[in-house]
C-alpha cells in the first residue's frame, strides 16, 4: 500500500509511514486482518454475520474498516432502529485480538454518558465476535479538520467541552481512554459531540494490558508518560486533548517527525513550539492554558480535563485587563486632537484658572450668579477631567501634550460660562487686572510639564534564524520532519533536528539548539558516496551549541508470529496471538515461542535506545 500523505510505498504490516511518520494504521491487528482480507473473506465474513444475526439484525452494507474491525450499518428489527455492528475477523478470533475486543466491548458498555457512544448488544461468542452500536450520522472531527484546516476558539471550545465530559466521566469510573485524537471524535447532525472507540481504554481496576505497558495509541497526541510505556492517569487522556487543542487552533500538531520513535522522543524531551508563534492573536490565557496541558510531567497539568477546557473559557485577571486596555483606544478615534490653532490662542489651563478666580469674587450676588458658580465648577470638573486624560494619554504616548493645542471640541463649554458670568458681574467692583495674574502659574503646574512619553520597550524575540550553508545542488532540507525550502529559516526557540540531504552525498542529520534573537548557521557535512558504495547509514553530528536532553532509554520491539504462538518475553508469559508491540528497555531480551504440535523456537533480541525492531517469526509444524 502506499501512504495517503507522500506517496511513499509501505509495507503492509507497517504502522508509520517511514518517510514521513504518518500513521497508516491505527491498531496492533490490521496487517494480521483487515489489511490481509481480499473480497472473499469479506463475503465470508460478511455471511457469517448474518447468520449470526438473523432475526434480530438485518445486515445492510459495510461503512469501513477500522484498526482491527470491521463496521456494518445495519437495522435492528424489532426497534426498526439504525445500528452500526463492529465485527472482529475471523483471522483474529483467538488470543490477543479477541481479548482487546472483548474488553472494548465491556468497557463502552459500562459507560453511560450522552456523549460517550452507547452499546446495545454484545454477541455472547461463536464463528465471530461483534457487538452493536448506535449509529451516528455525522463526521469525525479529523474529517473536519483536514477539509477546514483550523477552528475559532470559539468552536474548538464548544467541541473541546463536550469531549471533556466525556472523558471526565470516564476517569470517574477509572477508566482511561489512552486514543484520544480527532478520528475519534464524532459530531452528529446536530453538533453534538461523541467520544468513540474505547477499544484501547484500560480499566485502572484491571491489569488487561502487558505488565510493563504496551504502547498503544496514535503517536501524534500521545502523552510522554505513554509513549515511554509508563503508567497512565487521565492526566495523559489530558495531554492528547491539549494537542487536539493546539492542532485545532493552528491547523498542526506540535511534533512530528520520520518515525514514530522521532514522534514520542520530541513528546517526551522536547518542548512544543510556542503556540503563540504558530497561531498569532488568541487571546494570551489561551496560550498558556495549551501550554500548560503538554507539560511534561503529569502533576504539572491541569488537575483534570474540564479544568483545562474551562482555562481555556475563562481568562485572567491580568489578560482581562490588557484585553481592556487595547479595546479603549481605537474605541476613541473623535478624541484625536485638531490641527493646532495659531499660536495667540490661549491654552485650555489658564481660562480655567480665570473662571476660578471669578467665581469666588462674587460669592454674595443673586442667584443667577450662584448658578454661574455651578456652573463654573462643572465647567472646572470637566475640563480638569479631560485635562487629566489627555495627560494621561500623553503619559502612554498615544496623544500629544496638550499644552500643544486646546481641543476644539472641549473649549466651547468653557467659553459659555465666561460669557454669561462675566454679562452677570458688570456691577461688581471686580476689576479685570487680578484676573490676568494667575494665568501664567499653571503653566508650571505638573500636568503641562509631564515628563516626555516613555520609550516603549520592544518585545523579546521567541524566535532564532537558522542557516544552512555548503548545501550540494539539488540538497533538501528537513526541519523537525517537515521539508523545507531554501537554506535560511526563521525558527521558534528551542531544540531543532536538521535533515539535510543531496544526491550523491551521505544524509547528515544534525540536533540544533537554537535560542531566541540567535543566528545559527550549520555547514552541511556529508560525504560524497560512489555510485558501487552501499547506502551508509546518516551521519549523525552532535549539538551545534549544547547537547539535548538524553533520549529514554527505552526502544520498541514488535513480533509478527505466523501462525498464532504463545509467545514469553523474559520468562513471562504474554499470551498467545499474532502480534506482540511492547516498549523495553534497552539491552538484550530473550523471547520463546511454542504451540502443541509445533517446534518451539527460542531467540535473543538486542534492543537499542529509540529504536523500532521488528521480528518475524514462522511457526513450523514438529515436535516440541
Amino acid at each position: 500500500m502506499e501512504c495517503v500523505h507522500c506517496s511513499t510505498p509501505v509495507p503492509d504490516t507497517a504502522r508509520f509511514c517511514p518517510n514521513c511518520g504518518s500513521q497508516v494504521s491505527d491498531a496492533e491487528g490490521q496487517a494480521a486482518a483487515t489489511a490481509a482480507m481480499d473480497a472473499a473473506a469479506f463475503r465470508h465474513m460478511e455471511q457469517l454475520l448474518r447468520e449470526d444475526t438473523e432475526g434480530e439484525f438485518d445486515i445492510e452494507r459495510p461503512l469501513g474498516k477500522g484498526g482491527m474491525a470491521v463496521v456494518y450499518l445495519a437495522t435492528e428489527v424489532h426497534l426498526a432502529r439504525k445500528v452500526a455492528i463492529k465485527v472482529l475477523p475471523p483471522e483474529l478470533t483467538f488470543g490477543h485480538g479477541v481479548e482487546r475486543f472483548k474488553r472494548e466491548a465491556k468497557t463502552a458498555a459500562a459507560l453511560d454518558h450522552p456523549n460517550i457512544i452507547p452499546i446495545y448488544r454484545i454477541a455472547s461468542g461463536g464463528k465471530i465476535f461483534w457487538y452493536a452500536m448506535k449509529y451516528l450520522e455525522g463526521r469525525s472531527l479529523d474529517e473536519m479538520l483536514k477539509e477546514r484546516h483550523r477552528f475559532s476558539l470559539g468552536e474548538t471550545i464548544r467541541i473541546l467541552g463536550q469531549v471533556a465530559d466525556a472523558l471526565e466521566y470516564a476517569h470517574e469510573h477509572h477508566v482511561i481512554h489512552r486514543d484520544v485524537k480527532p478520528a475519534n471524535v464524532m459530531l452528529d447532525k446536530r453538533q453534538r459531540v461523541v467520544v468513540t472507540d474505547f477499544g484501547i481504554a484500560k480499566a485502572l481496576t484491571e491489569g488487561t494490558l502487558t505488565a510493563s505497558g504496551s504502547i498503544v495509541g496514535t503517536p501524534y497526541y500521545m502523552s510522554p508518560e505513554q509513549g515511554m510505556g509508563k503508567p497512565v492517569s487521565g492526566a495523559s487522556d489530558q495531554y492528547s486533548v491539549g494537542v487536539m487543542a493546539y492542532r485545532m487552533l493552528s491547523g498542526q500538531v506540535p511534533f512530528e517527525g520520520d518515525s514514530a520513535i522521532d514522534i514520542l522522543h520530541k513528546h517526551c524531551m522536547v518542548p512544543p513550539p510556542p503556540l503563540s508563534v504558530i497561531q498569532s492573536g488568541l487571546p494570551p490565557h489561551v496560550y498558556v492554558a495549551v501550554h500548560k496541558a503538554l507539560e511534561k510531567q503529569p502533576e504539572d497539568r491541569f488537575s483534570s480535563v474540564t479544568d483545562l477546557v474551562d482555562a481555556l473559557r475563562q481568562p485572567t485577571a491580568e489578560a482581562t485587563s490588557q484585553d481592556a486596555a487595547t479595546v479603549l483606544v481605537p474605541g476613541e478615534p473623535s478624541l484625536s486632537p485638531a490641527p493646532a490653532p495659531p499660536p495667540p490662542v490661549p491654552p485650555i489651563a489658564p481660562e480655567v484658572s480665570r473662571v476660578s478666580t471669578e467665581v469666588i469674587s462674587v460669592p454674595r450676588k443673586r442667584k443667577r450668579r450662584m448658578l454661574s458658580a455651578v456652573l463654573g465648577v462643572v465647567a472646572i470638573a470637566g475640563t480638569a477631567g479631560a485635562a487629566w486624560w489627555f495627560a494621561s494619554q500623553e503619559r502612554r504616548g498615544q496623544l500629544p501634550p496638550v499644552a500643544q493645542g486646546p481641543d476644539t471640541s472641549l473649549a466651547p463649554p468653557v467659553v459659555a460660562v465666561l460669557q454669561e458670568d462675566t454679562s452677570a458681574a458688570r456691577d461688581t467692583t471686580v476689576e479685570p487686572e487680578p484676573v490676568q495674574q494667575p494665568v501664567t502659574q499653571p503653566t508650571e503646574r505638573p500636568p503641562p510639564a509631564e515628563p516626555p512619553p516613555r520609550a516603549v520597550t520592544p518585545a523579546r524575540p521567541t524566535t532564532g534564524r537558522l542557516i544552512v550553508s555548503q548545501l550540494p545542488a539539488g540538497g533538501a532540507v528537513a526541519i523537525d520532519g517537515r521539508r523545507r525550502s531554501g537554506t535560511s529559516f526563521e525558527l521558534p526557540a528551542g531544540v531543532r533536528v536538521l535533515r539535510m540531504t543531496a544526491p550523491g552525498f551521505e544524509t547528515v542529520v544534525d540536533t540544533v539548539v537554537l535560542a531566541a534573537g540567535e543566528r545559527v548557521t550549520v555547514p552541511f557535512t556529508g560525504q560524497r558516496v560512489s555510485p558501487q558504495q552501499p547506502p551508509r547509514q546518516p551521519v549523525v553530528r552532535q549539538p551545534a551549541r549544547r547537547p539535548p536532553p538524553a533520549a529514554p532509554q527505552v526502544g520498541v520491539l514488535r513480533v509478527l508470529v505466523r501462525p498464532w504462538a504463545i509467545v514469553v518475553l523474559d520468562g513471562v508469559n504474554r499470551g498467545r496471538g499474532t502480534q506482540l508491540v511492547d516498549t523495553l528497555v534497552a539491552g538484550a531480551h530473550t523471547l520463546r515461542f511454542q504451540r502443541p504440535g509445533f517446534r518451539t523456537k527460542d531467540t535473543t533480541v538486542t534492543v537499542r535506545p529509540g529504536q523500532l525492531l521488528e521480528l518475524r517469526i514462522r511457526m513450523e509444524r514438529g515436535n516440541p
